[in-house]
């Protein structure tokens, strides 16, 4: 996938984005993974463009790749529940900054 590409999804995903923050839900969605699953995408296009816009959606990201990752360690899938975590990390990082430049910008 290209960059471009990618932020076209992220910002579709941003659009779609519920009063809860979970991303790109249409219609009656009631899913948990399916909008986490945007999360990395969004934090790209975060991590590319500086743009604020994008930090919208990391914390509802960040809560259902814990989970999964929760899941996966029970299952014994403990390398993807590594991967999870690293993810999950490198998000919490971006949005503890984002958090932190809007502050700056008050």
């Amino acid at each position: 996938m290209n960059i471009e590409t990618a932020i076209a999804m992220a910002h579709d995903a941003v659009l779609r984005q519920q009063p809860d923050g979970r991303l790109a839900v249409i219609n009656e969605n009631i899913a948990v993974t399916d909008p986490a699953a945007n999360g990395y995408v969004v934090k790209k296009a975060f991590d590319i463009t500086g743009d604020k816009l994008w930090a919208t959606g990391n914390g509802w990201a960040l809560m259902g790749m814990a989970a999964v990752a929760d899941i996966a360690k029970a299952a014994g899938k403990i390398k993807i529940s590594k991967n999870l975590c690293k993810m999950s990390n490198a998000l919490l990082d971006s949005l503890l900054k984002t958090i932190w430049f809007m502050q700056t910008r008050l």
